[in-house]
């Protein structure tokens, strides 16, 4: 996001990626983009960060309790990805946030598809991603 336009990309040092020493560090530098997991989003507070105009939530499932609380007064985004994909290969922008948020559609010159996978427990269910190029 950063270089595209010009901004400054900050690396938040690893003494200061949870709770206060965090709040700290993105206030101090008007961080105004940001990309961070859920369970830090759930530690934090909206109203702690009033420069912060772009949230992505990535690296583990959002619920929509997490995306309820961000969406109210700016840009955010709910990212998935597979494991295999390292961050994220879909993401969506979340406005109204349902009973369940959305995966988003596929990166550039990517299709997902999904399917359910046969599990032995009936309580669990799976689903399977399949990532592939457009033609």
């Amino acid at each position: 996001m950063a270089w595209v336009i010009g901004a400054t990309l900050y690396l938040v040092p690893k003494a200061a990626r949870l709770g206060s020493e965090l709040i700290s560090y993105l206030r101090h530098h008007a961080i105004t983009h940001a990309t961070l997991p859920p369970a830090v989003l759930k530690t934090l507070s909206p109203t702690q960060l009033p420069a912060l105009q772009t949230l992505i939530s990535a690296g583990e499932t959002c619920s929509p309790e997490i995306a309820a609380r961000w969406t109210s007064d700016r840009h955010f985004f709910n990212a998935y990805g597979l494991t295999e994909t390292t961050v994220w290969s879909t993401i969506a922008e979340v406005a109204i946030v349902k009973i369940q948020l959305l995966v988003g559609r596929s990166l550039t010159l990517k299709s997902t598809s999904s399917m359910p996978t046969s599990n032995p427990n009936p309580s669990v269910f799976q689903v399977k991603y399949t990532l592939a190029e457009s033609v």
